[in-house]
């Protein structure tokens, strides 16, 4: 793995490093509302780039349903993104009177996004008069129609990428469309609730603060507002199922974090969509039943553990498939064995480990689906729509989509991606690398120094919790832990001119326990990693949390 630094600067202070951690995000020292973000309550539209015009014009037609008690259906999404995004609007509208009842579409049955399978079951069991999309909708343009068509105004909120045309965006024809790629799903539907009803909208930003994180967008400008603010909210939310899961999983709900969420909550709601039904998270988040929520909790780690455990053996054999494609600039795995819900997490396992565009493929009789994830610089949406032809449907971000087709087009469509892919996407955007802030000398490597990255947090796209290189160490103690040995602990202590201190540096690396026959007591090395309190039996120490090791070699 090459390590970059993105600045030679060697601090010697805690001003230095604060200077260099912020040049390295492009952010002025001035810059207020990096530190102290403004509340959400006080974000414009234009500055989310949401069309004031479309919001006036759906807060008329969402009057009219309810002076009308018109039947809405709130169509969400499966993942917690949406499931948030639905939460929001409908628990907005519930409250505002309306007759409204969401609705999360089942990934097997329906697909993504709006469907025609989807809006048939919603007719089944009661037409609506108005149907609005969270976190969807932007390419669906043949639902949309089907919809209007039957005489079912829509209304698309969604933060994906629409297609385009000679360089234009073309939109589905809904009566009403509030768009901005500038947010989550969640938050666009949150700035519709917000017109609907301000004081309520104060409630629902706990929910904002999931689905910005977990859905990975760009934790800056008005997603970093969403997501501090977020935060504490999560902290000081009345909601049953959430308090009850965050009573579950995390010791000291003052301690949640971007990590809290990312690698905690948002992967229980998510399984519920993977593997079984969304709509069970949903009723999770919004139950204000204490019993129901203790059953829904149970099924909620349930899934999450079978999701856990299925991820596990897929990805052995995605990793027997890769060994014959290493060569290509795209890596391409499918089977009929794969479980839909888990090829998102098989693509970004692939993408972790190899840096190469990764795509996981279901094979499903005659149909098959995918989820793609990519590395910075390819947008994979882009790349996937050069061949829209082959494809039934496409759909997604720059760095993440997903998409549909012909079983029998599977060769076809594998070779055309592993050739644009050797065309398009050059060697050195490949080369897996790991970047640190700077090098950190002893003196930094303080309580007071996690304090003042902390003030940095919430952590995420565009703001990467700070890593560093940390030289000239020689192992003092290295041990594997973990069930399996999966992870590794060192105990390090400083060679160089700081080799007769006794001070020691602790370190963890998660799921590096294959690098213990790799070094041994005594090795000079460097590290990668990020800085961590460590508590123990009332004794505090730093400790780093591992990327990376290498041999320490000598400058010269």
């Amino acid at each position: 793995m090459k390590w970059l630094l993105k600045n030679t600067k060697i601090p010697s202070n805690l001003a230095d490093l604060r200077k260099i951690i912020l040049d390295n995000r492009s952010i002025d020292d001035r810059d207020e509302n990096f530190f102290e973000p403004i509340y959400p309550l006080e974000i414009s539209l234009k500055n989310v780039e949401i069309d004031e015009k479309q919001i006036k014009s759906v807060l008329k037609r969402i009057k009219k349903a309810k002076k009308n008690n018109q039947y809405i259906v709130i169509f969400g999404d499966y993942d917690a993104d949406g499931i948030c995004a639905t939460a929001i609007l409908w628990q907005t509208l519930y409250d505002f009177g309306c007759n409204v009842k969401p609705f999360i579409p089942n990934r097997k049955k329906h697909g993504y996004g709006i469907s025609i399978k989807a809006i048939d079951d919603i007719i089944l069991d009661k037409k609506p008069d108005l149907v609005i999309s969270v976190d969807n909708g932007i390419v669906a343009h043949k639902p949309v129609a089907y919809l209007r068509n039957q005489n079912i105004d829509v209304i698309i909120t969604d933060h994906h990428q629409p297609e385009f045309e000679l360089g234009k965006p073309i939109f589905p024809n809904a009566n009403y469309i509030i768009h901005s790629t500038k947010l989550c799903g969640a938050t666009v539907s949150w700035m519709l609730a917000r017109e609907i009803n301000p004081n309520l909208s104060k409630e629902l930003l706990d929910l904002c603060g999931i689905a910005t994180i977990a859905d990975q967008v760009k934790l800056t400008g008005a997603n970093r507002s969403f997501a501090k603010f977020g935060i504490e909210a999560i902290k000081n939310s009345q909601r049953i199922g959430l308090k009850l899961l965050l009573k579950n999983t995390i010791k000291d709900v003052n301690q949640i974090n971007s990590d809290s969420i990312g690698y905690i909550i948002a992967p229980r709601i998510n399984a519920m969509g993977r593997m079984a039904e969304g709509i069970v998270a949903l009723r999770f988040l919004c139950t204000k039943s204490s019993s129901q929520a203790t059953r829904l909790l149970s099924v909620l780690l349930d899934t999450n553990d079978q999701r856990k455990n299925l991820t596990y053996e897929l990805l052995d054999d995605a990793k027997n498939q890769i060994e014959k494609i290493r060569t290509e600039h795209i890596l391409i795995v499918h089977s009929e064995n794969y479980h839909e819900g888990i090829l998102g997490l098989i693509a970004g396992s692939m993408l972790e480990k190899f840096n190469k565009p990764s795509i996981a493929i279901n094979i499903d009789g005659k149909f098959a689906k995918a989820s793609a994830r990519s590395v910075p610089g390819v947008n994979i949406v882009d790349l996937l729509r050069i061949i829209k032809d082959d494809l039934i449907e496409v759909g997604g971000h720059p760095m993440a989509a997903g998409f549909g087709f012909e079983s029998k087009k599977l060769e076809t469509i594998k070779s055309k991606l592993f050739k644009l892919a050797k065309e398009t996407i050059f060697k050195e955007s490949l080369e897996k690398c790991i970047e640190a802030e700077c090098i950190l000398s002893k003196n930094l490597l303080t309580e007071e120094t996690i304090q003042m990255i902390d003030k940095f947090e919430p952590f995420g796209q565009g703001n990467r919790k700070p890593m560093f290189e940390i030289k000239d160490l020689v192992i003092k103690n290295i041990f594997q832990m973990g069930d399996d040995n999966n992870h590794l602990r060192l105990v390090l202590i400083f060679s160089g001119k700081d080799k007769m201190s006794s001070d020691v540096l602790k370190a963890v690396g998660w799921k590096m326990g294959n690098l213990m026959d790799k070094f041994n007591v005594g090795d000079r090395i460097s590290i990668i990693g990020s800085l961590e309190l460590n508590i123990w039996n009332g004794t505090r120490s730093v400790q780093t949390s591992l990327k990376d090791i290498k041999n320490y070699v000598i400058s010269t």
